[in-house]
């Protein structure tokens, strides 16, 4: 009967944290951010960041380049949250100068 137990309980907890990642999933994100668990580069965080705020709004294009001070503003709101949760510190200057500055209008206040 204890082992009933715990495999009923097991399972509806799984079913529980199943469900809260499918409602939620910017809320697990931004939690993996914030405490620091992730066992990648910054630059790799910063990367998938930017991927997740890209897959926020569907029409969006990866390539900034391209985007118009809409789509930079766009990308800041998406990325509000999280921006202040990445260690920009921990970069080196290349990767800050190659893969963060190409998106400097997002830090822009008129974006946030």
């Amino acid at each position: 009967m204890e082992q009933r137990f715990e495999l009923i309980h097991r399972t509806s907890f799984q079913q529980f944290c199943t469900d809260f990642i499918f409602k939620s999933p910017d809320k697990i994100f931004k939690s993996l951010i914030y405490i620091g668990c992730l066992q990648m580069k910054e630059i790799k965080v910063w990367e998938h960041v930017l991927k997740w705020g890209l897959v926020q709004n569907q029409t969006l294009i990866s390539d900034p380049d391209t985007w118009i001070d809409e789509i930079f503003k766009m990308m800041g709101n998406n990325l509000q949250n999280c921006i202040p949760l990445i260690r920009f510190f921990s970069l080196s200057s290349k990767e800050f100068l190659h893969e963060v500055s190409l998106h400097n209008k997002i830090f822009e206040p008129s974006a946030l």
